[in-house]
């Protein structure tokens, strides 16, 4: 983040690999999100869900909320609106807002056209 020194990817995405490795899930999701947008390393879709997936699977609603934008958009997985709403149902429940919004999006929409908006915390 650069907070009080200068912006490292190489750096950080070392330190979020090791916790990520050691299975904390703050550190999955972010190491995910890395991986979803390019940020120090090359994009990859694919390990860009591997990491949201470990994260969501041990209830960290920003994994959660992160793996149905990827279950809501497709790419490395097929895309999956039915998915996607139970991932975000699953954050929705640990109160993320964002989850809450994107789910009734869907749902109302019947399409699964929701916003997506990778977060990493």
């Amino acid at each position: 983040m650069g907070e009080g020194v200068a912006t490292d990817f190489t750096e950080a995405l070392k330190w979020l690999r090791l916790a990520a490795e050691q299975g904390d899930a703050k550190a999955q999701n972010n190491l995910g999100a890395c991986y979803d947008q390019g940020k120090g390393v090359l994009a990859d879709s694919a390990v860009a869900v591997q990491w949201y997936r470990l994260s969501a699977e041990q209830g960290f609603h920003w994994g959660q909320y992160n793996l149905g934008c990827v279950m809501t958009r497709g790419g490395a997985l097929s895309r999956n609106p039915a998915q996607a709403v139970e991932w975000y149902r699953r954050a929705a429940e640990h109160g993320n807002s964002e989850a809450q919004n994107e789910s009734r999006v869907l749902l109302r929409a019947g399409t699964g056209r929701a916003k997506r908006s990778i977060r990493s915390r």
